[in-house]
């Protein structure tokens, strides 16, 4: 996630508060077509969901398995990649869609209240966006970094290369798992960015996401897996703190956000710029060194190290850390503007102020009144069968993800 929306560092660091006089801006004119996408997608995010778990665990259907189950088991806790990990991947996009919009409808809407902002306001949407973002950024991290914390490769980047491809081929359910559900999130983000209100930095965002699309499909084929992970779990860091900062701005608790905001600049650049040229750099070197000629392309039949490879690996970085820098260049003016402004926002922001005043645009109603009409009979009969499966695969399917994570 990039600095999308805006971080407005309060004037509490310089001791004074400013009042902006600047009416807000209108909502900009949506397309039709993605908002009415977004305003049935809890329900047919839901019936989809609900088809598939029903065919797989109740009906026996053989061709839910590949949707719900992860495939190519090789031995004990070793998977391998296959084509059917694309109906993984297609099911675990709808089942974010799906997550993202149960919370934006029923969740974040009674926390942005209890903050005291009105759930038909544009703050009570960018709440929403945001924390969703955060909830997700926060779990897949903790989770990506302690499956790292258990591999052999956690603090020592020589085994990110060693023994290829033999070792790389064969990956534990917990990575695969992880590998193919951010795979999943960042489809998702393409179809995010189409729903909801466009920034100013839309192309920037949407070549980031191709880019990182790239990255992750051409790791996963490739065998360099172990890289793939490390990397994301490098590039997803700062974006905690920001969808923090930007959650705790909208509640109205300021002072943190402004600390928060320091922590995300701090991480941004220790991560997206030094630690991805660390990256960038072992790929040169220790990837020149480690695998020897006769485990490269075409001495050895399973292996896709060439240097034609390489050289896109890296190529394609510098198109990211491109981006980034332009990014980064956008932050340093955030934070010069602390420095010497009484107040700050963020250039890119297609909105100047969030208050309660402000309608909230026709993108899609995620912010309802937390109190709603009585649903029919039958729709709740939909949500109550639903919400069974979902609990049903959580608790029946994934023990060894759960219990391999939070275990000590």
């Amino acid at each position: 996630m990039a600095l999308s929306d805006e971080i407005k560092l309060e004037p509490s660091l310089r001791g004074s508060d400013a009042v902006s006089g600047s009416p807000p801006r209108q909502p900009k004119k949506q397309l039709a077509v993605p908002g009415l996408v977004a305003k049935y997608e809890f329900l047919v995010t839901s019936c989809i969901l609900s088809i598939v778990l029903i065919a797989h665990y109740i009906l026996k259907q053989a061709w839910a398995a590949p949707f719900v189950n992860i495939h190519y088991q090789v031995g004990t806790d070793k998977y391998i990649r296959g084509r059917d990990d694309l109906y993984f991947v297609l099911y675990w996009l709808v089942k974010l869609s799906f997550l993202r919009s149960l919370l934006m409808k029923y969740v974040f809407p009674v926390i942005a209240q209890w903050a005291g902002v009105s759930p038909t306001s544009r703050k009570c949407l960018r709440i929403c966006e945001v924390g969703w973002m955060f909830t997700y950024y926060i779990t897949m991290w903790c989770i990506g970094f302690k499956i790292m914390y258990n591999s052999p490769y956690w603090l020592n980047t020589t085994n990110l290369y060693a023994g290829y491809p033999e070792d790389h081929m064969v990956m534990p359910y917990n990575l695969k798992w992880f590998y193919l559900v951010q795979l999943a999130f960042w489809f998702e983000n393409l179809y995010i960015i189409h729903v909801e209100e466009r920034r100013k930095d839309h192309y920037e965002m949407l070549t980031h996401h191709f880019v990182t699309i790239s990255l992750v499909i051409a790791s996963y084929h490739t065998y360099f897996t172990r890289w793939g992970h490390v990397f994301m779990l490098i590039m997803d860091a700062p974006d905690i703190f920001l969808t923090l900062a930007k959650l705790l701005r909208y509640l109205g608790f300021n002072r943190i956000c402004n600390y928060i905001f320091g922590l995300f600049a701090v991480c941004w650049f220790i991560t997206k710029h030094y630690f991805c040229f660390v990256m960038m750099l072992s790929i040169w070197t220790q990837a020149e060194i480690l695998i020897p000629e006769e485990k490269r392309y075409p001495n050895h039949p399973n292996s896709y190290a060439t240097y034609p490879l390489m050289y896109g690996f890296l190529g394609v970085l510098c198109v990211l850390q491109a981006i980034l820098l332009i990014w980064m260049w956008m932050l340093l003016k955030i934070i010069i503007k602390a420095i010497t402004e009484q107040r700050v926002e963020d250039t890119r922001s297609d909105t100047e102020e969030l208050d309660e005043t402000t309608p909230e645009p026709n993108v899609h109603e995620s912010c309802p009144p937390p109190i709603a009409k009585k649903a029919p009979p039958v729709v709740s009969f939909v949500y109550l069968s639903l919400a069974v499966c979902v609990f049903g695969v959580i608790f029946h399917y994934y023990p060894q993800l759960v219990y391999s994570v939070y275990s000590a």
